[in-house]
């Protein structure tokens, strides 16, 4: 990511450069470092992602709702897709400090909706999804889908919804358990 600030707005300089620094250009990260970002290599821990540690760094300032923006969802790193939703699962109450944690990419916005019922704008048009997380979701009611789901039981192995459309500009969800939005 501080790659890529660097290529695309050179003129900004971050407040944090966090993580592994294992695909991080040094003379970038050096250029951040001198302009006043402070730098927080993380290399030792391994068992997180960058999204995970900038996640966790932003909730030790306060932060409780968080935007991340760039090219994330990769065709040729399905990986990362599913670390961004790990990271999602462990960073978003009721597991992790956040109130709402969305990912914006040019393609796609995907988000976590835990338990509970939700109000989601939406493009009238726009294909959709709605993947259960951490096993199944024994119960999703929708409505503004072209194929809404009334009390449906969702699980890998059974129904995943996706392929969806998206069929007005107000979606609500009603889920037991957490579940992916992808839009």
């Amino acid at each position: 990511a501080a790659d890529r600030l660097a290529q695309t707005a050179p003129d900004l300089c971050p407040d944090l450069v966090i993580g592994d620094m294992d695909s991080a250009c040094k003379s970038v990260v050096d250029s951040y470092a001198e302009r006043g970002a402070e730098v927080a290599d993380l290399r030792e821990d391994q068992d997180s992602t960058d999204l995970t540690k900038a996640l966790n760094a932003a909730a030790s300032r306060g932060f409780t709702r968080s935007i991340i923006m760039g090219e994330y969802m990769s065709v040729d790193r399905p990986d990362h897709t599913f670390g961004i939703m790990n990271s999602l699962f462990m960073c978003q109450k009721p597991q992790g400090p956040f109130d709402e944690i969305m990912v914006v990419s040019p393609l796609t916005v995907m988000r976590l909706l835990p338990p509970g019922d939700h109000v989601l704008s939406a493009t009238v048009g726009s294909k959709c999804g709605l993947v259960p997380m951490a096993g199944s979701c024994s119960s999703i009611t929708t409505s503004g889908l072209e194929y809404d789901m009334d009390a449906a039981c969702m699980a890998f192995g059974g129904l995943v919804s996706t392929s969806n459309i998206v069929a007005r500009d107000e979606v609500t969800v009603a889920n037991s358990d957490p579940v992916i939005w992808t839009m």
